[in-house]
């Protein structure tokens, strides 16, 4: 055995040790960075997370707490409170009063309290004890009692187990504040903010225990293992909405943003938020390991893949070294064989590697080839075998290294394409890392949409197991009693009363045939729900629940509104009319209805007469008891409540909930009490029936069934159906009235056109007689009359015509406003008709020197009308514009054709008629000039009677006047048909008419 062949050190181990040692430092290092990275992202995702769930539920308590803040505004407000705090009496309405505050609301009270302005308590109202009070609202009152003009929410006060909150809230009376400087003043200086709303008269406080619904949902939301937690850091008091909890501790801030703080579940991420309208602080949290919890696997996946690439390289590395040192490894055990005899040993030694051992052999080798130089003569065989034989181990050793090279390029590729493999790796990480944030936020995305959704939303598999279900539902299921996880069980087993319902076929049908459905269905026993069901991939289905109850309660509102307006408007008596409504009212807006009514709303006196008008209950015997009610306990007139109370204030009563303490009070003695209690009454309303500002009655509504409350809705149904009501009784009464008045002013008309027509025949008998004897005295029948007396018989014929004309208007217009006046209307050629005037109205133009113009009209133009009422309001309007034009103006008479109409006007140059008095210059009995000498006669009744003339024969008569410029009335008349113009000489075309 060659003497260098068991030497420790080799290249052919050294050299895969190096290789696999430099892998694995790369990879290594590499792994530590990714690791490094993930660990970065998981932890800012996880704190942008946490940020977006506490703005999220910070906005819904602060909703909250303002929707708590407007509750005690509105109590402290309340009329019972303000008096029992500015006078000190009336304690049991004040109790009522904050008794109410409890109606309605799911969140469990400690102590509700009344206080004085100096902070003493006047009333204290106890639902749930308080362990362990707190002297915060007496501190708050001491040093803000005068400027404290809003709600203030306290800091949190820990009670054993469980956490509580003050609330004070001011009691501002109606009125005028107190000034400042004066005795009792209360107000607050002036300042920025809300600003005292009257005078101050105490306080409202209330200790809250703080509660939450929906938790544990809201956590699942955030993430598992959640916490959130409410607290007042200055008194150091948390709590997590359940119970007492530890304060968290902030410890460092990644990214600026979110804090990592030792919760309760060791180290986490936390975010902490103040509550607006509180002094209090939001924290939400989760612990590191549920937030790095899904990286774990990731974690090993890239362990493992760092594990195969250095097994694969070590191997690589392995199998490489070999290919390389095997040949050197070889030539130095042929260099050591050739040199092992007689050779002195070189200085650099027999150990190291074959590289080494190599080189000391070619030293040994050259000292040999010396020695044989030396003797050349007697070695020269040996000498120059040994010379080719080196010649040809140098060839060998020069193409060993040409082998080397290509080895270690080969190495260096390799490398090269494990960088590459290494740099794909980072590139692949990243995109998991990218398609992990995705998939969060798809996932966030999607669950936020669900929850967005105000309608319920329940996922089911195809075993009918809950998958997925929003806040809606949930809220829905807790209502009908269901509480606790819900996903993962059976819907069926949860409901199994609905097995061979209209649901049950319903969604049945959509899961077996795989088609959507839609029906409607009664729920947890006074809600309505349209329910649509959509089949799903999975083969389950997917269920939307919406509430319709409000939109079902309006149309049945719409429809009972409808049916009771349809019997107003049935009879016009006003017991029947209303008996009915009552009627109607029982069942579907109580089990009690009774319409009261005042006898005459109009005389103001108090206490008002009222009568009873309807008592209605589906059972008789229960009504007859309630009239036997009344008529044993009258009503009080002076309580401040009740019927009393709306019809003196004009106000609607509403109380949603009767309770025995309410009962109790009421009662003026036991027996009264029994009676009260037997009616029943659970939920009542009185709403007024007012009409035109008046209140003509109440109408009064009550529930006697324990599981019914009336609502604002049912509250805004009665005040609708007392405004039909009290407009039907205030219509029927209007209609009485009316009646009465028409009834009166027909016998007063018949009455005054007996008189005018009876008038106007006694009349003209004498004056008839007047004229008869004047024209004998001017035929000189009696004897011879001298010139003077002719000129005074003159003058009186003249007087007697002008009386005997005027007595005709008055006779004229009793006919037409009375409708007697006969009308013969036929078609009328009226140039006739206009040219006839002119010899008529001659005299009368020649006297005043006042120029008539007649500008014609076509002759075969004709009208439908009565020839004598045109020519009448054709002398009318000729005679008025000869009357008010003074001498020398001029008086025109036109036609003109307007499609199926002729229009016909006067125009004169007189006085006009002022502006403001063209309305009511076609009024009976008007005189512009009313003064006793004016310098124009007349009854005031031609124009009256010429436009009831002309709109009887179907035309119209209008003015238009410009003062000191004169006048221009418009008739106007239907043309005649043109078979009927044919015909103007046929009487049989006439037509009578009598208006």
């Amino acid at each position: 055995m060659p003497p260098f062949r068991g030497r420790s050190r080799s290249i052919e181990r050294e050299l895969p040790l190096l290789i696999s040692g430099l892998l694995l430092a790369a990879v290594g290092i590499f792994a530590w960075g990714a690791s490094r990275r993930v660990h970065h992202v998981v932890i800012a995702a996880a704190g942008q997370r946490l940020q977006g769930a506490s703005i999220a539920v910070d906005a819904l308590l602060a909703q909250s707490m303002h929707a708590y803040t407007l509750q005690l505004e509105r109590v402290a407000a309340d009329p019972a409170i303000i008096a029992y705090l500015s006078t000190g009496r009336g304690a049991p309405e004040a109790r009522r009063a904050l008794t109410g505050a409890w109606v309605g609301d799911q969140t469990a009270r400690g102590v509700l309290q009344l206080r004085r302005v100096d902070g003493t308590i006047a009333l204290d109202t106890v639902a749930v004890p308080v362990r362990d009070p707190s002297d915060w609202p007496t501190r708050l009152i001491d040093s803000t009692a005068t400027t404290l003009v809003a709600p203030r929410v306290g800091p949190l006060v820990a009670a054993g187990d469980s956490t509580y909150s003050w609330a004070v809230t001011p009691v501002w009376a109606p009125g005028a504040a107190p000034r400042p400087g004066v005795a009792g003043a209360t107000t607050a200086p002036a300042r920025a903010g809300p600003v005292p709303r009257g005078r101050l008269v105490g306080f409202l406080t209330d200790a809250r225990f703080l509660t939450g619904q929906n938790i544990q949902t809201v956590r699942d939301l955030i993430g598992p293992g959640a916490t959130l937690l409410i607290g007042s850091p200055g008194e150091g008091v948390w709590t997590d909405l359940e119970h007492r909890a530890r304060a968290p501790s902030a410890s460092d801030t990644i990214f600026g943003a979110p804090e990592a703080v030792a919760g309760p579940a060791g180290q986490s991420i936390g975010v902490q938020a103040p509550i607006p309208g509180t002094p209090w602080v939001l924290w939400v949290g989760q612990p590191r390991s549920a937030v790095l919890a899904p990286m774990r696997r990731l974690w090993a996946e890239i362990a493992g893949l760092a594990a195969l690439v250095i097994v694969a390289g070590a191997a690589a590395a392995r199998l490489l070294s070999r290919r390389v040192t095997r040949p050197i490894v070889a030539l130095t055990a042929s260099a050591e064989r050739v040199v092992a005899d007689s050779v002195p040993e070189s200085p650099v030694g027999h150990g190291g590697d074959e590289v080494s051992r190599l080189a000391g052999a070619f030293h040994r080798m050259t000292g040999r080839v010396t020695d044989a130089l030396a003797t050349v003569e007697r070695a020269r065989a040996d000498a120059e075998a040994l010379a080719g034989t080196l010649q040809e181990q140098t060839a060998e050793l020069e193409q060993q290294t040409e082998a080397a090279q290509a080895l270690s390029s080969e190495l260096e590729q390799q490398v090269e394409e494990a960088q590459a493999l290494a740099e794909e790796l980072e590139r692949s990480n990243q995109q998991l890392q990218a398609a992990a944030a995705d998939a969060e936020a798809a996932r966030r995305a999607i669950g936020d949409v669900v929850e967005s959704i105000s309608d319920a939303f329940i996922a089911y598999d195809p075993a009918w197991r809950i998958t997925f279900i929003n806040r809606g539902a949930t809220e829905y299921f807790r209502q009908m009693g269901i509480e606790g996880p819900l996903e993962g069980r059976v819907v069926w087993d949860l409901f199994p009363e609905t097995r061979g319902t209209l649901v049950d076929r319903e969604m049945h049908r959509a899961m077996e045939e795989r088609v959507t459905v839609t029906f409607e269905t009664m729920a947890a026993g006074s809600r309505w729900l349209a329910i649509r069901a959509y089949p799903t991939r999975d083969g389950g289905v997917s269920a939307v629940w919406t509430d319709i109850t409000d939109a079902k309660r309006t149309a049945s509102a719409n429809a009972f509104l409808a049916a009771a307006s349809r019997q107003l408007a049935e009879s016009l008596d006003v017991e029947t009319t209303l008996r009915r409504v009552a009627e109607s009212a029982v069942p579907t807006l109580g089990t009690w209805c009774a319409v009261d009514v005042i006898v005459d709303p109009a005389a103001g006196t108090w206490p008002p007469e009222v009568r009873r008008l309807a008592i209605m209950h589906r059972d008789p015997s229960e009504a007859a008891f309630a009239m036997e009610f009344q008529r044993r306990y009258p009503e009080d007139w002076n309580a401040p409540g009740g019927l009393p109370g709306v019809l003196r204030t004009g106000e609607a009563s509403f109380i949603p909930v009767v309770t025995r303490e309410m009962l109790a009070a009421m009662a003026r003695s036991d027996a009264h009490l029994a009676d009260l209690e037997r009616l029943g009454f659970t939920s009542v309303m009185i709403v007024p029936l007012v009409a035109r500002g008046r209140t003509l009655g109440a109408l009064t509504l009550a529930i006697a069934d324990a599981s019914r409350r009336y609502d604002e809705h049912d509250l805004a149904l009665a005040r609708n159906l007392a405004e039909r009501v009290a407009i039907a009784v205030d219509n029927l009464s209007l209609f009485r009235d009316a009646e009465h008045a028409r009834l009166s002013a027909e016998a007063a008309n018949r009455a005054k056109v007996d008189f005018l027509t009876n008038m106007s025949h006694e009349l003209r008998t004498p004056l008839n007689a007047i004229g008869g004897y004047v024209q004998l005295l001017e035929m000189q029948v009696p004897g011879p009359v001298v010139e003077e007396q002719r000129r005074y018989l003159t003058r009186i014929a003249r007087a007697q015509g002008v009386l005997l004309g005027r007595i005709n208007d008055i006779l004229n217009f009793a006919k037409v406003d009375s409708g007697t006046m006969t009308y013969v209307l036929r078609p009328l050629a009226l140039h006739e008709a206009l040219a006839g005037t002119e010899p008529l109205m001659h005299p009368q133009f020649a006297e005043r020197g006042i120029r008539f113009e007649y500008r014609g009209v076509d002759p075969a133009v004709t009208v439908q009308a009565d020839r004598e009422k045109l020519e009448q309001i054709l002398l009318n309007l000729l005679s008025n514009a000869a009357k008010f034009t003074p001498r020398g103006g001029r008086v025109t008479l036109a036609c003109a054709v307007r499609q199926d109409r002729v229009e016909i006007s006067v125009t004169d140059t007189g006085i006009g008629i002022p502006t403001e008095k063209l309305p009511i210059v076609f009024e009976p009995f008007v005189q512009l000039d009313p003064s006793l000498t004016r310098p124009h006669g007349g009854t005031g009744l031609g124009l009256a009677i010429s436009r009831e003339l002309a709109r009887a024969m179907g035309g119209d008569l209008t003015a238009e006047s410009t003062q000191d410029a004169g006048s221009t009335f418009t008739l106007s008349l239907p043309l005649a048909a043109a078979e009927a113009t044919a015909a103007v000489s046929d009487r049989d075309s006439d037509l009578e008419l009598t208006t």
